[in-house]
């Protein structure tokens, strides 16, 4: 079981990623990572989208509005590496499944507390992210150890090794995990901390199937005797997995040949449940209305007093209701009209307004702690810095195939920064942020070609004119610059990637 759609992603470096969300989204997710004992780290992205102008998006067509409606932005915490080991160490002060058998007994003894229902049921949540993700990093780092072309002996020896020892892990987490179950089923649990556990417990198991299956397909795709066992092994825990769901009733049950519409549902809800633990809020303000504002008014102003001046002068020369004064007079209301909106442009958006970010946002977590604040803009533009435009055109060998593939371009800024000591100081788990920036391009799509083409042609091998079927793409070039601002220093990545689409959407990611 693998989402087929999560599965297609670029790595950009190491301060985040590309991944195709659906078939009209793709996201960008940037990690911030700071030093804990650090007040502040600044942070810089610069995105550039590449239109072809066959899209037909223009200023007048698409307005900021538009365009910040189509993006979709979440912050998120990133929880710490614990083994699936240690989270069961009864040792371990920071397992989550500790801390929450310890409110439990707590809540058992008559404690009445007003957080303990809420701290338990968060200590769950952690618990299920935190074995995610552990799962998650786990397969990550068995795929590169073999996607290496030739795979060295000590590559193939030490991703063997490591699968042998997730497969172990795995085997003994769900043995004593799943004995816990009774813990939380007493008559004394809460109801909403029993259908918790529930959720965890499903969750978990859909996301070890879901790890373990690309981990077989990882390891049949090598197809070595040495493997077969391993293999074996892999297969029969996806199989435990699929038959404990059935066992304990949950739904997330996937049947070939069905509709199935009920899992995606499913694990969505699940999924959003669990890791609203880790998401923080970050609510965005209009900048500059007041001034703004004050633009405006002063522009109906001005055209206004021109306006009284003009009529005062027609007085002055022309006899009253005479063609001349009923000319000037109407003159006069064309100019300003006219007057208003050109000072409107001027005063309202291009003088004072000019340089303001459109939106200013400060981060908080669960709490209301404030651990960071981001600013965004958004603007056509004509001109490319020296960089961009070169690493725009490296592909291009002519001048004559650069002017025959004309672009609209927008740009994107956002600037942020996070304060590593505010959260060090309320969190214990958590290691860095995540920003997940969600783009869809849906509204570039309505006005290009079908997907396919039908072109009369010519067969050399049985002499006829046939008809042939090509697909008709398009390239939408997007190019990250994202930079980490220390006190003396800037570290600048930039990366470009192309999005292939067509009629119906994306097709694919293509590093550049």
């Amino acid at each position: 079981m693998i989402d087929l759609d999560k599965d297609q992603k670029l790595k950009l470096g190491d301060y985040g990623e590309i991944t195709i969300h659906n078939q009209n989204q793709f996201e960008l997710t940037l990690d911030y990572k700071a030093a804990p004992e650090v007040d502040q780290s600044n942070y810089h992205l610069e995105a550039y989208f590449f239109l072809p102008i066959s899209f037909r998006i223009i200023k007048e067509n698409y307005p900021k509005k538009r365009f910040y409606e189509d993006l979709q932005v979440y912050i998120r915490f990133n929880p710490i590496q614990i083994s699936l080991n240690e989270i069961l160490n009864p040792k371990n002060q920071k397992s989550p499944l500790n801390r929450a058998l310890d409110l439990l007994n707590k809540k058992f003894g008559g404690d009445v507390g007003a957080n303990i229902e809420e701290g338990i049921i968060h200590e769950l949540k952690m618990l299920a992210v935190i074995v995610v993700s552990v799962l998650e990093r786990s397969v990550e780092r068995i795929k590169d150890l073999l996607s290496h072309y030739p795979i060295t002996d000590q590559n193939f020896s030490d991703a063997r090794n490591q699968v042998n020892a997730f497969i172990n892990s795995i085997q003994h987490f769900n043995q004593q995990f799943r004995q816990r179950r009774v813990d939380f089923h007493s008559s004394l649990t809460p109801k909403e901390v029993e259908e918790t556990f529930e959720f965890v417990l499903e969750y978990i198991s859909i996301s070890i199937q879901r790890e373990l299956t690309k981990l077989f397909k990882i390891i049949t795709l090598l197809s070595t005797l040495e493997l077969e066992e391993i293999e074996k092994k892999i297969r029969t825990l996806i199989e435990d997995e699929h038959k404990f769901r059935l066992r304990c009733g949950f739904s997330s049950i996937l049947i070939k040949g069905e509709e199935n519409e009920s899992f995606p549902y499913r694990y969505s809800i699940l999924k959003k449940y669990v890791s609203n633990v880790l998401y923080l809020t970050a609510r965005p303000e209009i900048q500059g209305k007041l001034l703004k504002e004050v633009g405006y008014a002063s522009a109906a102003g001005i055209a206004m007093l021109l306006t009284v001046i003009l009529t005062f002068l027609s007085q002055t020369f022309f006899e009253e209701y005479t063609l001349p004064f009923i000319v000037v007079i109407v003159f006069a209301y064309i100019l300003k009209d006219r007057l208003k909106e050109w000072l409107r442009l001027i005063l309202g958006d291009r003088s004072g307004f000019r340089g303001k970010p459109d939106f200013k946002s400060t981060i908080k977590d669960e709490e209301g702690n404030k651990v960071g604040k981001t600013t965004e803009k958004f603007a056509f533009i004509n001109k490319l810095p020296g960089e961009i435009s070169n690493l725009r055109n490296i592909d291009h060998l002519t001048k004559i195939e650069q002017e025959g593939k004309p672009e609209v371009i927008i740009k994107y800024t956002k600037d942020i920064q996070i304060y590593p000591k505010v959260i060090t100081s309320e969190h214990a788990r958590v290691l860095d942020v995540s920003d997940i920036i969600r783009f869809d391009i849906s509204g570039f799509l309505s006005k290009i070609e079908n997907p396919y083409r039908y072109f009369e042609w010519y067969n050399f091998q049985n002499q006829l004119v046939e008809t042939v079927k090509a697909a008709k793409v398009y390239h939408l070039n997007f190019i990250v610059k994202f930079s980490k601002i220390n006190h003396t220093t800037v570290d600048t990545s930039m990366h470009r990637v192309c999005l292939i689409l067509d009629k119906d959407g994306i097709k694919r990611i293509d590093p550049r």
